[in-house]
This record gives structure tokens, C-alpha cells and sequence, in this order.
């Protein structure tokens, strides 16, 4: 199993994000050093605290399951294992413009229905 903050900047990645982007949006009030939040989890091999792991959650997109543990209890795999195909498609994801991204997202929607 990943440690969290291995599993965090893998999130980050995949959302096209940075790790300090992620700190200052979750954490404003300790905006002046929000990389040394993470850096402190990262040295000392800790969790973060249950409502900056909640903050942290909702700003990738995942559970706080999955971001504990790896997996979702949905269904018991893997978050990367489940979206691992579509890991080429979300590459070409932060070329496109605001206007191509919102064709996407109504097709997807159409499409899901």
C-alpha cells in the first residue's frame, strides 16, 4: 500500500495539479508555507488530520477512503485500477481550452444517460 503522500501527489498528477496548488487551496489560513504541511506528513510518514484528509478528498475528486487506504469500498479496487484505461485520454485533458473541455463534458453526460 502507497503511503498518503505518495497517494496525494499521484492524485495531484492525475488532476493536472500541484501539490502546494492542493495546500493553499485546502489549507488558506497556513498559505505561507502549505508545502511544509505536506512535507511534515511526508518526513514523519503521518496522516493527515480527519478534516484536512476531508478538505484534501473533496479537492481531488476521491473518498477519504481512497485516500487513506487506497481503495473504494464501492467495490473494493483499486481507484487507479478502475480509471487506469482512460489514464491516456486524461493526458491530452490539460491541452484543451475551456470550450472543448465543456463539448466533452455535455457529450459525457449525454453519452452516461
Amino acid at each position: 500500500m502507497l503511503p498518503i503522500y505518495e497517494r496525494i501527489g499521484s492524485l495531484c498528477k492525475l488532476n493536472g495539479t500541484s501539490i502546494n496548488k492542493m495546500m493553499i487551496a485546502i489549507a488558506p489560513e497556513d498559505a505561507k508555507s502549505p508545502r511544509d504541511m505536506y512535507n511534515g506528513w511526508r518526513r514523519r510518514n503521518t496522516y493527515p488530520r480527519a478534516d484536512e484528509a476531508v478538505k484534501i478528498a473533496n479537492y481531488l475528486g476521491v473518498s477519504v477512503e481512497y485516500l487513506v487506504t487506497g481503495n473504494d469500498s464501492d467495490d473494493g479496487r483499486d481507484f487507479y485500477c478502475k480509471y487506469k484505461n482512460y489514464e491516456n485520454l486524461l493526458a491530452y485533458f490539460p491541452k484543451l481550452n475551456n470550450s472543448d473541455l465543456k463539448v466533452i463534458e455535455n457529450a459525457l453526460k449525454s453519452m452516461s444517460k
